[in-house]
């Protein structure tokens, strides 16, 4: 296929700004394994047109898929010089170093992005969550809390994302942070399994540290949360388990017969 990737170099060596020819070549390059010839193609470009970001771009993936990160990153900020609001250069930069370590500046990157780009959102979303999902199994709970809270803002309605990061919270240790969200998630949410589980294992945890104060939290919460949603099962459930560990056990049986009584068949 040599002969259609230098069809695609000759015109877009006449019309430097064919995106979708662009992108046809950078595939063909791809697939045909020809990275020398893709990146000093796109360098050269670059050189005829130093006023244009489209071939940096490009140039950049092509460093990138080849894992010379820090040469695809002085591509992208390169093209971003040239047009510093560019959408894809702003998205593979940002991602790029987020990939690298870079925290702060891929998160500074991608919120530029969703600023300048409200429709990439989502897009920018799936970025953070997946590698917060990465730096979580790494055990790197502070960046996937970095993470998670910038996915967060950008879908604060999200349930799954407030248990990650109450998840990540919890794992590291911060349970202060970790309580209001849980409560604020199950107070919208309050047949969330995943959620309860997690709030009555941080009362616990909190029992063996100041155990007067984590039973009279854990207590309140969960019966304002069986007022505010009576024909619900969860809080009535971990209304009973807090009352047994509490030591109440006719209250605890009161409350896992009231659940029974509003889902007979509940597990």
């Amino acid at each position: 296929r040599d002969g259609a990737r230098r069809t695609y170099q000759d015109i877009l060596l006449k019309q430097p700004r064919n995106f979708g020819i662009a992108h046809h070549l950078h595939i063909l390059q791809l697939t045909d394994g020809v990275h020398g010839e893709a990146v000093s193609f796109w360098r050269q470009l670059a050189q005829l047109h130093p006023d244009m970001a489209l071939p940096r771009l490009f140039q950049g993936l092509s460093l990138a898929h080849a894992g010379e990160t820090g040469a695809a990153i002085q591509a992208y900020a390169e093209g971003l010089q040239v047009e510093p609001g560019h959408r894809e250069l702003l998205l593979q930069l940002g991602t790029l170093h987020l990939a690298g370590g870079d925290r702060d500046e891929g998160l500074r990157l991608l919120r530029q992005l969703t600023e300048l780009h409200a429709d990439s959102s989502e897009q920018v979303f799936s970025i953070l969550v997946e590698q917060g999902l990465g730096a979580r199994s790494a055990e790197q709970y502070r960046d996937a809390a970095t993470l998670f809270e910038a996915g967060l803002a950008l879908q604060p309605d999200n349930h799954e994302i407030h248990l990650a990061l109450a998840e990540v919270y919890l794992l590291d240790e911060r349970t202060q942070e970790a309580q209001p969200l849980l409560e604020t998630l199950l107070k919208q949410d309050p047949g969330n399994a995943a959620a309860a589980r997690m709030l009555n294992r941080l009362y616990i945890q909190w029992r063996r540290e100041m155990p007067a104060a984590a039973e009279a939290r854990a207590l309140f919460f969960w019966q304002s949360l069986v007022n505010d949603h009576p024909e619900n099962v969860m809080p009535r459930l971990y209304l009973g388990v807090t009352y047994e560990w509490a030591g109440a056990a006719d209250r605890a049986r009161t409350a896992y017969l009231q659940a029974l009584d509003r889902h007979p068949g509940y597990g």
